[in-house]
């Protein structure tokens, strides 16, 4: 029907949802559908409609153009498995104590001047997640894709998924046969047959899509490697492979946004677009510091907006949000209740996007790493790890890093003016994170660092622990 629809013009190329297509169905329900699309490894600058002067994203960039966008958007930790623990849980990492991708142990190991805080590879099966508050508002729960929380025993189906297709990586092999990078068409195939199932029973749905992509091993269809083989570089971007498998990431989209266009629910489906964490080295994020696995704004800055020109309102906002704020969003959205006993660590952006009231301000984001990643990158605060044990803070347009070997070794609170145990930041000014104000700004510094102390503290905050015997000190 998308091609029969093309052809009459009713459809664009581009696949832009198209309001006169509801005319063609009954509202499918009152409640609004929820698709979530979680990008692997996607930077902030990656798509066209965050600045890449290389990549094309025509589908997304379509979609961001009449949605709300969101300028200065988090992942809640630096690389894959803890972000998404995160952002299906609604907290923060301290709360399930997922902090990295198996080990919080990663690097020399006579440079690690503190002993790591050990890592939960497994979602918690008690973890009350955003899958299973759907369920309970009456939704149907779909996920397919990179899962990436945990073995058969914590699967999405235990976690509440009623439909769940846990894709493993694809081999190059695999993708010389199937000739469908990173399987994103596949995906895209299961989550058009589950929500055709839920529009068919009259439910709404919430659909989970983590793709593979555009993590590595890059993989793309030959005939966008040779077109990106033949454009132009740009200065920011210019990796002909990356570019493609982007290019047919964004073609893959564009097929679910047609299906949902072809069964006449696209004004009550929301579409959230995002990423897990920052890009890698080989795609620049400039002017942001740092990459995938770093806690400065290169490694955790992600595109990111919601769509539904019939729900939302169009346009963009520089308020701070991170994945932790989906789960309260889309309850709120879905009519549905959370347990009493159950803390979240996002808000609800709902009022925001429906309109409703402005919002400028929000509560302190936190990211807390209490272990040592390996793979040293350009921006990185040293040359032997991306990210030693830290915890960071995001209050205003105030970012402050407190690092553990510093403060736990080398004095202290009595030491801070010294001993290098802070990083401070004005993002508003300083969005590269290239002028400490630690120094600068001993009161703001103070304040903050006594505010996240506190909550430390209130937290019981799983920490790194002072070596019997220290191993060598690294040079900064």
């Amino acid at each position: 029907m998308g091609k029969i629809l093309r052809t009459i013009g009713l459809l664009s190329a581009g696949s832009v949802l198209v309001p006169a297509l509801n005319q063609a169905r009954a509202e499918q329900t009152e409640k609004p559908n929820i698709l979530l699309l979680l990008i692997d490894d996607m930077g902030y600058r990656d798509t066209g409609f965050t600045g890449s002067d290389f990549y094309e994203t025509p589908v997304i960039d379509s979609l961001a153009s009449r949605g709300m966008v969101f300028n200065q958007a988090y992942a809640c930790a630096g690389n894959s498995a803890p972000s998404r623990s995160c952002l299906i849980s609604g907290q923060f990492t301290p709360r399930n104590g997922v902090y990295a991708v198996y080990h919080t142990k990663r690097g020399p190991k006579e440079y690690m001047r503190l002993e790591p805080y050990p890592n939960e590879s497994n979602l918690p099966l008690d973890c009350y997640t955003i899958a299973e508050a759907m369920r309970d508002a009456g939704y149907a729960t779909g996920m397919v894709g990179k899962w990436h929380l945990g073995d058969s025993g914590h699967s999405p189906a235990m976690q509440g998924f009623m439909m769940a297709k846990e894709e493993k990586p694809q081999s190059m092999e695999e993708f010389k046969r199937t000739n469908d990078p990173k399987n994103m068409f596949s995906e895209v195939d299961t989550m058009i047959d589950f929500i055709e199932k839920s529009v068919d029973e009259g439910k709404p749905f919430f659909g989970y899509l983590p793709f593979h992509a555009v993590h590595t091993a890059w993989q793309a269809r030959q005939d966008y490697v040779d077109y990106f083989s033949g454009k132009k570089p740009g200065k920011l971007h210019k990796q002909p492979l990356y570019a493609a498998m982007i290019r047919n990431l964004d073609d893959a989209i564009g097929k679910l946004v047609d299906k949902i266009n072809e069964l006449g629910i696209s004004d009550n489906t929301i579409i959230i677009f995002t990423s897990d964490n920052g890009g890698v080295p080989k795609t620049s994020q400039a002017p942001l510091r740092g990459f995938k696995g770093c806690l400065y704004e290169g490694g955790i800055r992600v595109p990111m907006f919601f769509y539904c020109p019939a729900r939302i309102q169009a346009g963009s906002t520089d308020l701070p949000v991170a994945n932790v704020d989906f789960f309260p969003t889309v309850v709120d959205m879905a009519g549905g209740d959370i347990p009493e006993d159950k803390v979240l660590d996002g808000i609800s952006l709902k009022g925001l996007l429906y309109g409703e009231k402005e919002m400028t301000e929000r509560p302190v984001l936190y990211w807390h790493f209490p272990g040592y990643l390996d793979k040293p990158c350009p921006g990185g605060r040293d040359e032997l790890f991306r990210q030693r044990p830290s915890t960071v803070m995001r209050k205003g347009d105030w970012k402050l890093t407190l690092y553990y070997e510093e403060w736990m070794l080398d004095g202290g609170w009595e030491a801070r003016d010294t001993n290098h145990c802070t990083e401070l930041y004005n993002l508003k000014d300083d969005m590269s994170e290239t002028h400490d104000l630690s120094s600068e700004c001993p009161e703001i510094r103070d304040a903050m660092l006594a505010e996240m102390l506190q909550w430390l503290r209130d937290n019981d905050v799983d920490m790194p622990t002072v070596k019997q015997q220290n191993g060598k000190t690294a040079e900064r």
